[in-house]
């Protein structure tokens, strides 16, 4: 897979992480309607989130209040949602947790209490009470579509497949229902399932018709039509068109900027500098932004601000993709050596993330094969990635608890761990 293609399904990916804080409000008051037809609002939330005062000052009035109230379910409810939308998930989760205690037989709180813990990657966690709510609402959309998307950040893609199926029986005008089986169809590719790239379009085209407002739906559409379609000019009028809606989206931008790499001429490539720009100014914590400034800058010869762009994308968090961009911008400002540092580590990277795929591409077949689990965490060992590898182990001891291959990899990842790691171990997916 090309580094521009692995990029692409990067993002893809990253786009359908911010989902759920992108309807929040909207799925905050729905799972209490879960028989009702969807129908959106106008909400949407950045994906970084600066605390306006205001907001910081009724957190601070309500706490106070719930001190001396704290039966005040009401209240409490609109605490949790004020810390969820401003992605507090820690106190959102701290309010839920009681009110769970308060309200034994409300699903609505256990789903929230669900997203909260998907947004920290405690999946385990939002398992269990996105089906504590499904044992109380059976029939309760929201909840199955909260299910689907806890699957699909397991890498559970079947699996989450069925429910988004199950929630399209039950109502086919769900737009978040839609939008999951576009995503599982797409991690099924990706672990080089037969797939054909039409089918994975087909379900957000089908979600776009029933919001075609939705600018989370259009930015959607339009990265898969220019991934998957090669319809550059289709996939161009998408991205404006959701930028016209909502132009606090970074997502739109950087589809554009994609498209405009693959047709540069001098204005395109212009247009694409700002838009990159507008993309790492709107969402200031994901790379992409500045990786794709970094190969504008390139592709307009001025590398020496592209190394400055590549860095700062490398600072947010590494990715392969700018890890080469970088090797090939420093070689050609002349820095010899930090090329080959650079090439280096993509090559090293490159063959990791290979193995990483031919391993969960097997995992979709054998998801019960305890030595597939044994073999990521080996995978992350070799890397001295502790946590990543604890978390594959953890996985394979609840499919079988003395495995003893597992045993052992453990004693060995215990030898690795420093004291402080050891009492501060964090469950990632």
């Amino acid at each position: 897979m090309s580094v521009r293609l692995r990029f692409l399904l990067r993002v893809l990916v990253g786009l359908g992480v911010i989902c759920v804080v992108v309807n929040a409000s909207f799925w905050w008051k729905r799972s209490r309607q879960p028989r009702q037809a969807v129908v959106a609002e106008p909400l949407s939330a950045p994906a970084t989130l600066s605390v306006p005062l205001d907001a910081r000052i009724e957190a601070e009035q309500k706490e106070q209040y719930l001190a001396q109230n704290p039966s005040d379910a009401a209240v409490r409810q609109d605490l949790a949602r004020l810390y969820f939308i401003y992605r507090n998930f820690p106190k959102a989760i701290e309010h839920l947790l009681i009110l769970k205690e308060q309200q034994p037989r409300d699903a609505a709180i256990r789903v929230r209490l669900a997203m909260a813990y998907k947004q920290i990657n405690q999946l385990d966690e939002a398992l269990t009470a996105v089906q504590q709510a499904l044992s109380l609402s059976p029939h309760n959309t929201v909840a199955r579509e909260v299910l689907g998307d806890i699957y699909l950040a397991q890498g559970r893609s079947e699996d989450a497949l069925r429910e988004f199926d199950r929630c399209l029986q039950q109502n086919p005008k769900s737009f978040n229902a839609w939008m999951g089986k576009a995503r599982g169809l797409e991690q099924l590719y990706i672990a080089r399932r037969p797939i054909a790239t039409t089918d994975i379009v087909r379900p957000v085209k089908e979600a776009v018709k029933l919001q075609p407002n939705n600018p989370r739906g259009l930015s959607t559409l339009a990265r898969m039509t220019f991934v998957y379609l090669a319809q550059l000019d289709e996939a161009e009028r998408l991205a404006r068109r959701a930028i016209a809606i909502d132009p606090s989206l970074a997502e739109p931008y950087l589809v554009l900027v994609e498209i405009f790499l693959n047709k540069p001429t001098p204005d395109h490539l212009d247009e694409a500098e700002q838009l990159a720009k507008k993309a790492a100014e709107l969402d200031t914590s994901r790379p992409e932004p500045y990786y794709l400034l970094g190969r504008v800058q390139m592709r307009r010869n001025k590398v020496r601000e592209a190394v400055v762009s590549l860095e700062r994308s490398m600072q947010i968090e590494s990715m392969p993709e700018t890890v080469y961009m970088l090797s090939l911008a420093y070689a050609r400002v002349g820095e010899a050596e930090k090329a080959r540092h650079y090439k280096d580590i993509y090559k090293r990277w490159n063959a990791f993330m290979e193995k990483r795929k031919v391993l969960l591409g097997e995992l979709q077949h054998k998801p019960q094969d305890v030595g597939l689990y044994c073999r990521l965490a080996e995978l992350y060992l070799s890397t001295g990635d502790l946590v990543p590898a604890e978390n594959w182990l953890r996985k394979a001891q609840k499919l079988q608890q003395n495995h003893p291959r597992v045993r052992a990899l453990m004693a060995q990842l215990e030898r690795h761990k420093s004291p402080a790691e050891r009492s501060d171990a964090t469950s990632h997916p």
